[in-house]
């Protein structure tokens, strides 16, 4: 029998203390968490319920929603400045995940985690994801004017320096990058300032940060990405 728990008590309330709001990331993330698990099961009777057959189908939702849990939590705006956090971790996600640590520690793979597994290559990881953001937000920046760079293209797609990539590629990230964290107004707001010396220090401060992000972001997909330089390096004749 499937036994349902209680969630209100398991995610702590997110307040505002003085930060903003953080709008509940965690506690929404969770109930989606909590539903997605639901659906591992199949209503027999009032008062019995029977575990499906595990697919990708029933785990890819778990884990999805599991990651947007831990995303929610880590984010800078759910710590308060004493190191605190406004939404609590919750404890089924924080036992799910040590049950399934405890079993890969033992030399097992978990039988959820094998079912997350597909033909062909695979999607998006989060490493990825990050640095396609970071070269889409140089790009933005650039074409706003606040990065001094008339041809951002070609810096971003430079082979050596760059991510080793396709102007092709360039346009579909481009395309799919979410726009919250390819805008360079909300990369790092400065609406505190208040002299106009200070929003134009800033400017700059927000500006270096975006390169200095922009090139380490690009160091990692050379190595570690799709790039053309990693998908060689990975490949099974290139004898490494």
């Amino acid at each position: 029998m499937k036994q349902k728990q209680q969630q209100s008590n398991d995610v702590g309330s997110a307040t505002d203390n003085g930060h903003g709001s953080t709008e509940r990331r965690v506690a929404a993330a969770y109930r989606r968490y909590h539903k997605a698990k639901s659906k591992r099961y199949r209503k027999v009777s009032d008062d019995k319920w029977l575990l499906k057959p595990l697919s990708r189908e029933t785990e890819q939702p778990v884990w999805q929603a599991a990651g947007e849990i831990l995303d929610a939590y880590s984010n800078a705006r759910n710590w308060t400045p004493g190191g605190a956090p406004i939404e609590h971790l919750p404890s089924e996600l924080a036992f799910d995940i040590a049950t399934a640590l405890e079993e890969l520690l033992s030399g097992r793979l978990p039988e959820t985690f094998k079912k997350l597994a597909r033909r062909g290559y695979p999607g998006v990881n989060r490493r990825e994801r990050s640095d396609i953001e970071a070269a889409v937000l140089y790009f933005n920046a650039a074409a706003a004017g606040l990065v001094d760079d008339p041809n951002p293209v070609a810096t971003i797609i430079n082979p050596k320096k760059g991510f080793a990539i396709t102007p092709k590629t360039f346009s579909e990230w481009r395309r799919k990058a979410a726009k919250p964290a390819t805008d360079p107004k909300l990369f790092w707001p400065i609406e505190d300032e208040v002299t106009s010396a200070e929003i134009e220090q800033a400017k700059i401060d927000r500006a270096k940060m975006i390169v200095a992000l922009m090139r380490k972001s690009a160091k990692s997909y050379r190595r570690f990405g799709r790039s053309i330089g990693a998908r060689a390096a990975r490949s099974p004749i290139s004898g490494r």
